[in-house]
């Protein structure tokens, strides 16, 4: 019953995907290879109490790798915010696992006269980053609810994921903590994703249910910072308690070429000692860097790869 409530078919469209480019002053050497400026000890390497280690960096040019730039906006009150383009807020980076968390609006469907539906849709073809396919997922939750999720695999076509949320009328079938179709809905995502947008279908009929599930939400969020409620279908609480926004975890690389060729070019980035080249998470192509086994810091900078003490040493076992 469970797995016929939470549909999750693929829907194969053809379609002209337009590729915007995401971030301004992306560029590339002759090579393809994206060349890093040198890093400077004048940079400011932090914005409200975030770390912003290189290749990310706010400021002038010079502080970051291409593509990598963090606004760090004055909120007024002495209170500054890291955004990464426009609205989107940056909550951390891990240099270690390659990945950096943001808040992304939560698109909403309402079953009311005023109709107050957002719809999401976020394009960073043409940056270094995609959405993680390992620690996201895209999660829908109300009643009668079928929201998909339209993603681009190439510049030519476009696929599309459906989930759908039901509800019996008492809810007396939604549990907290269970999110496997009854309230709520969740699936997965492919890899190496640069483009996704959210709609809901508006066929299925809610006019019966406005009372008691007033209406439904989606978003691809980070799948461990969701925990389902029951209160999320009877009330506005996953919004309004999200502020009406959401985790989400971005993969990055430093450029497409594998660890073989970039490590021979100019501007490879691996450049602290104890450092080695990665291939990129989810299947995508590309490298990042690590420090090695032994060794934490930053690889993206000389001697950013420290052992014990901060010295350039293996950390003790």
């Amino acid at each position: 019953m469970a797995s016929r409530a939470s549909l999750s078919a693929l829907l194969w469209l053809c379609a002209a995907a337009l590729a915007v480019p995401w971030l301004p002053g992306l560029t590339a050497s002759a090579s393809g290879l994206l060349v890093p400026p040198s890093p400077s000890t004048d940079c400011n390497r932090s914005c409200g109490g975030i770390d912003l280690p290189f290749p990310f960096g706010a400021g002038p040019a010079h502080c970051m790798l291409p593509g990598f730039g963090i606004e760090c906006r004055d909120m007024g009150n002495g209170i500054h915010k890291p955004f990464l383009y426009r609205n989107v807020e940056l909550l951390n980076i891990s240099l270690s696992d390659g990945q950096f968390r943001v808040l992304v609006y939560i698109s909403s469907y309402c079953y009311d006269a005023q109709g107050r539906n957002k719809e999401w849709r976020w394009n960073i073809t043409g940056s270094p980053f995609s959405f993680s396919d390992t620690a996201n997922k895209f999660t829908v939750v109300g009643c009668r609810t079928l929201a998909y999720i339209v993603y681009n695999r190439d510049d030519a076509t476009k696929y599309m994921t459906g989930c759908v949320a039901m509800c019996d009328n008492n809810l007396k079938a939604v549990v907290n903590g269970s999110c496997s179709g009854m309230g709520c809905c969740q699936t997965a995502i492919p890899s190496g994703l640069q483009f996704y947008q959210v709609w809901f279908d508006r066929r299925f009929n809610t006019s019966e249910i406005d009372a008691a599930s007033p209406c439904s939400f989606a978003v691809l969020m980070e799948s461990s910072e969701f925990n389902f409620s029951t209160n999320y279908v009877t009330s506005l609480e996953f919004n309004s308690s999200h502020g009406g926004e959401a985790p989400v975890v971005l993969d990055w690389v430093i450029s497409e070429d594998k660890c073989e060729v970039a490590s021979t070019k100019p501007g490879y980035a691996c450049v602290s000692r104890n450092s080695r080249c990665c291939y990129a998470a989810g299947g995508r192509r590309g490298y990042i860097c690590k420090c090695e086994e032994g060794f934490e810091g930053n690889p993206y900078v000389t001697d950013g790869c420290l052992g014990e003490s901060g010295y350039l040493h293996p950390l003790s076992p």
